[in-house]
């Protein structure tokens, strides 16, 4: 079984590749992990969302500093480097992701919305910040 759940921050604002239509939305997560002497161990994982997931997720373009769970598998990627090195790297294909410090990342969206971030807004959210792909 390939399956892995992290719970991390974007490191940086998602970003949009593809077309309209068919977008990918990619992102990089930090996901910290203490370690037994305090400190604290943080890893960074390529992340990747296709169809519906990166469809919300497009429109909703998580930030960087975001707060989130996702559940994927772990896909191995060789691509070629800009100076014509092939290399390998791993990164996540994410079924899954749901905010889990929501906050309203559209200015206008009024206060009065029952307490729901204007991420459950979107189509085919199944609950509020839990969207499968």
């Amino acid at each position: 079984m390939n399956k892995v759940i992290f719970i991390g921050r974007l490191s940086k604002d998602a970003q949009v590749r593809g077309s309209s239509d068919r977008p990918i939305v990619a992102f990089t997560l930090a996901v910290n992990s203490p370690m037994p002497n305090g400190e604290t161990d943080t890893q960074w994982f390529s992340c990747s969302a296709f169809n519906t997931l990166a469809k919300f997720l497009a429109g909703v373009l998580p930030k960087k500093g975001t707060r989130v769970l996702i559940e994927g598998k772990v896909k191995r990627r060789t691509f070629t480097d800009s100076q014509g090195v092939e290399k390998t790297d791993m990164e996540v294909i994410v079924d899954h992701f749901q905010f889990i410090d929501p906050r309203d990342p559209r200015p206008d969206t009024s206060a009065t919305d029952g307490g729901q971030s204007a991420y459950a807004h979107d189509a085919q959210a199944r609950a509020p910040h839990d969207i499968w792909r």
